[in-house]
């Protein structure tokens, strides 16, 4: 049996988890100037136009392949657009938490992982219907690193107070 075709394949959100990953911890400290830079911001865009793409193909499904998948990629182009959306807002405000790199960077390196497990599913798991290999990954994935972060959110904020009370 044939792998299936990728609608769109998320390229553009490929591409920003990809660029995003390393170069977050080229501005961990954006009140010394280390800001996001033309790259940074061109692959945000990028991931937001790719994103609204897979909404707008996935409602309009303009052919077979997007009857069968366009669930999946207006899913994948929400989460595409949020995620997208978010980095635009952090480079034009950045947050004030000291340790906001290491959540994006964490968070990122994870998701990466949840786009391999997803590519390694939707071509090896043919016994499951073809939006389950998609989208179980991501249904699966994303609410264990919400829990991931909001854990080491509360560890790290716990380690701050006696340090705050201390001086």
């Amino acid at each position: 049996m044939a792998a299936e075709p990728v609608p769109g394949d998320g390229g553009g959100v490929q591409l920003l988890l990809r660029v995003h990953r390393p170069r977050v911890l080229l501005h961990k400290r954006p009140d010394r100037g280390e800001r996001a830079t033309a790259l940074d911001w061109g692959a945000a865009l990028a991931a937001a136009a790719t994103g609204a793409g897979l909404v707008v193909l996935g409602i309009a499904r303009p052919g077979p392949v997007w009857v069968r998948l366009g669930v999946v990629a207006v899913v994948f182009g929400g989460l595409g657009l949020a995620f997208a959306g978010l980095q635009l807002w952090r480079f034009a405000r950045p947050p004030a938490d000291p340790r906001r790199w290491w959540f994006a960077h964490m968070t990122g390196m994870l998701a990466s992982y949840l786009a391999a497990v997803t590519a390694f599913s939707v071509v090896n798991f043919v016994f499951l219907p073809t939006t389950m290999r998609w989208l179980w990954p991501t249904l699966l994935g994303s609410p264990l690193i919400t829990l991931w972060v909001t854990y080491y959110r509360r560890r790290f904020a716990r380690r701050r107070a006696p340090e705050a009370a201390a001086a």
